[in-house]
């Protein structure tokens, strides 16, 4: 069944505060279910160096024509020069799911 639901992903620092946020794009309906994972190690080329870093991972579940609304708000936020924000499609989805999620 076609849907128009995807994932944002996004990395920050550990101690980053994303509360606020989850919240804003949460009360404004922009996203679905946002998850915080425990920390994960990235590891990228910066400035021509190799760098590895503690991060966490968010996966923002979202309509896809709130991604640039969504983009620019971690943009704002966000205190990497270049933050990874990037979109999954989603494949299959459960019908309740769907339901549930067209729902908000």
């Amino acid at each position: 069944m076609a849907h128009n639901l995807e994932i944002i992903q996004i990395s920050f620092p550990v101690d980053f505060q994303l509360q606020p946020i989850a919240s804003q794009l949460i009360k404004e309906k922009l996203a679905i279910c946002i998850h915080e994972f425990s920390t994960v190690t990235s590891f990228y080329e910066w400035n021509n160096t190799l760098e590895s870093s503690k991060e966490k991972l968010v996966h923002i579940k979202a309509k896809k024509h709130h991604f640039k609304t969504i983009e620019s708000i971690i943009m704002k936020a966000h205190p990497y020069d270049v933050p990874e924000i990037i979109a999954i499609p989603m494949g299959a989805i459960s019908q309740p799911y769907l339901e549930w999620a067209n729902g908000i």
